[in-house]
Parts: structure tokens; C-alpha cells; sequence
């Protein structure tokens, strides 16, 4: 007698792919930011594959797994960070695992004061921030319905301050520091995914009210929105650092 059947299956998969990612990106391969873009890329196509069979074109229903799969690469980079700033402390001259080139390094970063805003290391808050989000997608996917207007209100409103805490972030990041780290990079595309597909959610869930037109621009372009804030950090990216990239070739 089968235990599980197909759709089950798959929702349990595409549940658990992601904290896999993370124990295997945090424990066993984050000497290698390469390795480690490389695992985010296999578990982006996996999980898009299994969301679109589980849900189609269904948000709500797609919604846990983005949260899961959001939370577990932020998770993952937030841990190799946490990692690094202890190798760090131990010897200063040690040579962090996304430390590229001169302009994409993160030692500069981990070194910094941005990276410490309220005396503890950053990353610290983004284990528990990020772990927060998997935990919501786990509730949301083992069954959770009518949540408090007030209970997503309070989700949202940390979904923004993180995305506000990433956007000052970027700022320090180009234009006081001078470095990428390609880990901080991956931990704020997740919180922007995190925020815009949140915000929709809870237009959905009528807890927050929106101008009309900006609801519908939420709502039926969700994935535009959050390729035009990409966009516009990516071009933020290749104007601060323009001299350094014509130099490479």
C-alpha cells in the first residue's frame, strides 16, 4: 500500500529540496562561492519545475514554496557569513571563500561597520530573519488558513525593514565600501522576492490596502516588478564599478 501519493510526493520534495540546499551549501561546500551559485541555479530550476506542477498557475498555492525556498538561500548565505566573520576573528588574514577580485570581495564588508549596525554581526540577524520566513512557508503549507489581518500586517512590516535594511545595504555597500559580496547579494535578491510576493499575498488576504492602480500593477505583474528592482541594482552595480569592468576586458 503506498503511503504517499504522486502529488504528495512532490509537495513533500519541493518542501524539503530547499533545506537540503542549505545543509549541504553551509556544512559541506561553503568554500566555493562558485559551487555555491551553482547549487542555487540547480535548486532554482528543480523547484520551479515541482511549483508549477504543484500549483500551476495558482500564487496561493505557489506562495509556501517561495517563502521555503527564499528562506533557505538566505539561510544558506546568512550561515556561510556567520562562518566567515568566526574565521575572521580567529585570523585576520584569512581569505574569505567570495573574495573574487578587488572589487567582488567580502572580507572589506565583513570587516566593515555596516556589517556590525548594532554591535552583533549582520548575518546573525539574517539567520533568524531568514529562518522566520521558512518557518512561514511551512505553516502556509501544512494548512494554515484565515490568519489574523494583523498577523500578516506584522509579517509584511518585517518583510519591508528588511528590504529597507538590504536597500541601505547596497548603498554602504557601493558607495562607502566599495565591494561586492556575491553572499550579501544572493541574501538581498531573496528579501526582495520575499517582500513583492509577500505584498501580493496580503492584497489577497485584504490586510493592507493599496491605490488601485499600484494593486493591480502587485497583483498581475509580480514578476516584472521584481526584475525591474534587479535591473535597477544591477545597473547601480555596473556604474559604480564601470572602470573596473571595461578593465576586464
Amino acid at each position: 500500500m503506498k503511503i504517499f501519493n504522486k502529488e504528495v510526493r512532490l509537495e513533500f520534495i519541493a518542501a524539503t529540496l530547499p533545506l537540503v540546499f542549505t545543509w549541504v551549501a553551509v556544512f559541506h561546500t561553503r568554500g566555493s562561492v562558485k559551487v555555491f551559485y551553482g547549487l542555487v541555479l540547480l535548486l532554482l530550476i528543480v523547484e520551479l519545475l515541482l511549483i508549477r506542477k504543484i500549483s500551476g498557475k495558482n500564487f496561493k498555492k505557489a506562495y509556501p514554496y517561495i517563502l521555503i525556498v527564499c528562506g533557505s538561500i538566505g539561510l544558506a548565505a546568512a550561515g556561510i557569513l556567520t562562518i566567515e566573520k568566526i574565521s575572521l576573528l580567529k585570523d585576520p588574514g584569512h581569505i574569505t571563500s567570495c573574495s573574487l577580485s578587488p572589487v567582488v570581495a567580502c572580507s572589506p564588508i565583513i570587516n566593515s561597520p555596516e556589517a556590525s549596525v548594532f554591535t552583533i554581526p549582520n548575518p546573525v540577524f539574517g539567520v533568524l530573519g531568514f529562518g522566520l520566513v521558512i518557518s512561514v512557508g511551512m505553516v502556509l503549507l501544512a494548512g494554515a488558513k484565515n490568519l489574523k489581518k494583523w498577523w500578516w500586517q506584522a509579517y509584511l512590516a518585517g518583510t519591508v525593514a528588511g528590504t529597507l535594511f538590504c536597500g541601505w545595504l547596497i548603498h554602504e555597500t557601493l558607495y562607502e565600501i566599495g565591494s561586492i559580496c556575491l553572499y550579501c547579494s544572493g541574501a538581498w535578491a531573496v528579501t526582495i522576492v520575499s517582500f513583492v510576493t509577500t505584498l501580493r499575498y496580503a492584497l489577497g488576504e485584504k490586510a493592507i490596502r493599496l491605490p488601485a492602480k499600484l494593486k493591480v500593477i502587485v497583483e498581475k505583474y509580480t514578476l516584472e516588478v521584481i526584475v525591474s528592482i534587479y535591473g535597477l541594482i544591477i545597473i547601480l552595480i555596473l556604474q559604480r564599478f564601470w572602470s573596473y569592468w571595461i578593465s576586464l576586458l
